[in-house]
Formats: C-alpha cells, sequence, structure tokens
C-alpha cells in the first residue's frame, strides 16, 4: 500500500507583518473581527452583549476602555430558542437592560438565508463573518475526528 503525502501551507512567523489592531473595547472587542462570547448557560452572555448593543446604540462607553465616538445601529440576530420563545426573552431583557435605544433592532432571518441582510448591511462583512465561522466548524469537526482515538474528548 502506497504512503500518501499531505502538502501543507506553511508560513515562517517572521514573515508575518503585523499590523495595529484598533479596539472598540480593550482587549476584549476588536474592529473588524468576530469575537466570541463564550460561556455556560445563565452566565450571563447575552445580557452583556445586550448591555454592550445599548449602551454602543446611545454613543456610550461601559467603562474607559470601550472606544465609542458615536451612537451606532446595532443589528442583534440571536439563535437561541429561535422564535418560540423571543417575547418571554424580549420582555426579560427590556428589564435588566434599561438602556435600550431605538438603535437597536432584533433580525428575525435565520442565519442560513441572509440576501437581505447582505444587501442591507454590505455583503462583504456578512460574507467574511459567516464564511471565518463555518471554517472554524469544520476545523472543530476535523480536530473532533481525530482526537477521539487518543481519548480527549
Amino acid at each position: 500500500m502506497e504512503e500518501q503525502k499531505t502538502e501543507l501551507k506553511m508560513i515562517r512567523m517572521s514573515e508575518i507583518e503585523s499590523q495595529e489592531v484598533k479596539w472598540l473595547w480593550y482587549p476584549f472587542i476588536p474592529y473588524g473581527k468576530l469575537t466570541i462570547i463564550q460561556g455556560g448557560p445563565g452566565d450571563g452572555k447575552t445580557t452583556l452583549v445586550l448591555n454592550i448593543a445599548a449602551k454602543l446604540s446611545k454613543g456610550e462607553s461601559l467603562d474607559s476602555d470601550m472606544n465609542v465616538q458615536e451612537p451606532v445601529n446595532v443589528i442583534y440576530q440571536t439563535a437561541e430558542d429561535g422564535r418560540s420563545g423571543l417575547s418571554d426573552d424580549v420582555e426579560f431583557y427590556k428589564g435588566k437592560i434599561k438602556d435600550m435605544s431605538d438603535r437597536t433592532d432584533l433580525l428575525q432571518e435565520k442565519a442560513d438565508d441572509l440576501e437581505r441582510v447582505k444587501r442591507y448591511a454590505g455583503a462583504e462583512q456578512i460574507d467574511t463573518i459567516i464564511r471565518k465561522v463555518k471554517e472554524q466548524e469544520r476545523t472543530e469537526k476535523q480536530i473532533r475526528r481525530y482526537d477521539r482515538p487518543y481519548g480527549t474528548r
């Protein structure tokens, strides 16, 4: 049986040019990058994100490390519960988040059906985020497939 060789694209770390990172909230949320907020159920992920959205929509900061120049429009999308628990969730978070402005909208589209969202927000931004998330999911699945024999999962 002939051994298969796999070619890998390699780049030396010394060849990578560093670029200045611009921060929305130093050192947590950089501009132009995908930020993932992770935690267990009930840890406050949604509350944190909605508080950030509320502050941004009013042009305010959570603290001195958040770089906000002016109010911005915010589009929030959730895939947690679908539409069934949406009204309960909205009422719950309205009670916790006092600063929500009229500049914050809830996106009611499915993640798989983003054509109208792309036209609204700009296809480049949405495509980049969706592509990165899908690449991440594929990579995680590949890693899980290989780490099972070693008892790591």
